[in-house]
């Protein structure tokens, strides 16, 4: 597993992605937008800060935060929580939107960074995030890459 911080080169994705990286895990965030969303009963929301970066010959789709999962010590994953988007959350998040949410494509070599939200239930530990996205190649493998997620 990768160190968050570090970016990875990936082959180029069907949506033309070629690097991610996650900077940083954010546990238990809070909704401060006016709208105040909050977690399902018996979850957190976990989140994380993440940068995808298109290829030499841009994405028409752009970043896609689906591409994300939460790896949990119970052994199962979670899932990005499609209820916290359009949420605004504080600390070193807050500068941040979504990720995905502010282009519909990105040009040659352009990057989307921002947050994804995961829903975590209550007591398990996130002890790894991932990213996994179809290959544009027919004989190249999936991209799957992972971070570990310090645990303390």
């Amino acid at each position: 597993m990768n160190s968050l911080g570090t970016k990875v080169a990936i082959p180029a994705t069907l949506g033309g992605i070629t690097s991610v990286q996650v900077s940083g895990w954010y546990p238990d965030v809070t909704d401060t937008s006016q709208l105040q969303q909050t977690p399902s009963a018996g979850h957190v929301w976990d989140a994380i800060d993440a940068t995808l970066c298109a290829g030499a010959k841009g994405s028409q789709t752009g970043a896609d935060e689906q591409d994300f999962s939460a790896l949990l010590s119970n052994g199962s994953s979670a899932g990005v929580s499609i209820g916290a988007s359009g949420s605004q959350f504080g600390g070193p998040l807050a500068a941040l939107s979504e990720l995905g949410s502010n282009l519909s494509s990105l040009s040659p070599g352009q990057c989307d960074r921002g947050w994804v939200a995961f829903s975590v239930p209550q007591g398990v530990s996130v002890t790894g995030i991932q990213f996994s996205a179809t290959t544009a190649g027919f004989t190249t493998p999936n991209a799957v890459v992972k971070w570990a997620v310090p645990q303390g």
